[in-house]
Formats: C-alpha cells, structure tokens, sequence
C-alpha cells in the first residue's frame, strides 16, 4: 500500500472514531485528524527504518574527526512523536465530558494505614474484614 493509501485509511479509522460528534465538533476535528493520520502513517515509516538501520549513525568530519551521532530517523521520529501526542490530546479535548466517562469513578474504601504493634497481622486483616 502507499502511504497515501495508508494515510487515508488512518483517517477512515480516526473519523469512525469521532463519527458520533455533533457536526461543529467533527469540523473542528477534521484538520486534527488529517495531521494524526499523516503523522501515524509517518512514524510508521520512521520506526521501520530505525529497526532497520539502528539508532546510530557513524560519522567523518575531515581526516581526523569520526564518531557516532543519534540517526535522523531517531531525531525526526522524537520531533513527530510529540506533535502526534499532542494532536491526539487535542482531538480528546473534543470529545464531549459524557463521552469520556463511561463508569462512574468510584473512591476506594478507606483503609488504616498503619498496623498497632498489639496487634498481629492476622487480627488485624480480621478487623479489617469484619468493617466490610
């Protein structure tokens, strides 16, 4: 497939993920998920070509100067990544609160946080089953 073909089908994927948003918040989505589908398809590429080549690269500067760098298929995938991130944390800005939340958020019960030295860790396990 090429990455034109790969990038549309990212966003096939991506605009069925936000299909159920009311029509201003799909338009307000709509260059979001173009610029996340480009950059998916991107670091797609980029991680392929780190698997394949390695995180390093060797350099010569002149006769006398050699070493090894950070690739730019590393540096370029670091730079993409966080704009990917953060295009995604944008998108999920959208969506609607309800949307978000599909359990309540239940607050643990409380527990001691300490066990008293009287007590061995039997009684006290005991004592905290018999509060339940």
């Amino acid at each position: 497939m090429s990455k034109e073909e790969r990038i549309a089908a990212e966003r096939e994927r991506l605009n069925a993920l936000f299909a159920d948003l009311d029509a201003n918040q799909l338009q307000a989505a709509a260059g979001l998920i173009r610029s996340a589908a480009f950059l998916a398809v991107s670091l797609e590429d980029l991680e392929a070509e780190i698997n394949a080549n390695g995180y390093i690269d060797s350099y010569t500067n002149g006769a006398s100067q050699a070493g090894e760098k950070i690739s730019a298929a590393v540096q370029a995938y670091t730079a993409l990544n966080a704009k990917y991130q953060s295009t995604i944390q944008k998108l999920l800005k959208i969506v609607p609160p309800a949307r978000k939340q599909t359990q309540p958020i239940t607050a643990p019960k409380k527990r001691k946080s300490w066990v008293p030295c009287e007590q061995t860790y039997e009684e006290y396990l005991a004592e905290l089953a018999a509060e339940e």
